[in-house]
C-alpha cells in the first residue's frame, strides 16, 4: 500500500457547508432533520447555530471547546452546551428534552474522526 501524509486546512464555511450535507437528511427521532445553514463562530469556544426546518422549526446553538488529538486525527467535544430555541410553542416547552438528546447523540457520535477528510 502507498501512503502519503498531508495537511489540509478548512475554513469555518467550508467545514460548515460539509457538515450541512452531512446532516440533512439524517433521521431524528423517526424524522428526516432538514437544516437551512450552518454557522460556525470561534471565540473562545466554537459556537455553531444550526437553522432547523424540520422537524423542529427554530434555531439550535452548540458552544463547545474542540480539542485535536494530532497523533489518532481525532477531534473530542468539550465543555459541550446545546441550547434549543424553537419557534412553536409546543417544542418550547420540551425543549430541555430536546437539548439532552442532541447531547446525548453528539456524546454518542464524538470523538470525530477526521482522517477521512
Amino acid at each position: 500500500d502507498y501512503y502519503q501524509e498531508a495537511f489540509a486546512e478548512f475554513t469555518y464555511k467550508t467545514i460548515a457547508n460539509m457538515a450541512l450535507s452531512e446532516i440533512n437528511g439524517l433521521e431524528f427521532g423517526g424524522k428526516k432533520v432538514i437544516l437551512d445553514s450552518i454557522n460556525i463562530v470561534n471565540s473562545k469556544n466554537i459556537q455553531i447555530k444550526a437553522n432547523l426546518l424540520s422537524p423542529i422549526e427554530g434555531m439550535i446553538t452548540i458552544v463547545c471547546h474542540p480539542v485535536f488529538d494530532k497523533a489518532t486525527q481525532m477531534v473530542q467535544l468539550q465543555n459541550l452546551d446545546v441550547k434549543v430555541n424553537a419557534n412553536n410553542l409546543i417544542y418550547k416547552m420540551v425543549s430541555p428534552v430536546i437539548e439532552s438528546t442532541i447531547t446525548k447523540k453528539i456524546h454518542e457520535n464524538t470523538p470525530l474522526n477526521l482522517k477521512n477528510f
